[in-house]
């Protein structure tokens, strides 16, 4: 068991340096949509349409269009701080490896 344990670690390969740039990424994907999700409010508040229920309904809609679209970017800027945080605690990781295989090479 132990050394099935052991072979599935070895196979683990994260680079950090790519966990930062997905996490940049996902924040310009939403910043993206952000501000297109934005001109389309903008554009979409501006519609008259027809009258009673019809018109009645069009704020209601869009305030939960737009509280959706906050949402959707709120998720993914989590998502991006969810890579930083991991890439940060991976190099963490790795620098006190490198400090305990150092002070055992000293210990020799």
């Amino acid at each position: 068991m132990s050394g099935e344990r052991d072979a599935s670690v070895a196979e683990l390969r994260v680079d950090p340096t790519e966990l930062h740039l997905t996490a940049t990424q996902l924040e310009a994907h939403a910043d993206e949509f952000s501000a297109a999700h934005q001109q389309a409010h903008s554009r979409a508040s501006q519609v008259s349409i027809g009258s009673g229920a019809a018109r009645a309904a069009l704020p209601q809609m869009l305030e939960e269009w737009a509280i959706s679209g906050t949402r959707f970017k709120e998720h993914h800027i989590r998502h991006a701080d969810g890579h930083r945080e991991a890439a940060d605690r991976y190099i963490q990781a790795d620098d006190r490896g490198a400090d305990q295989i150092e002070d055992a090479g000293s210990a020799l």
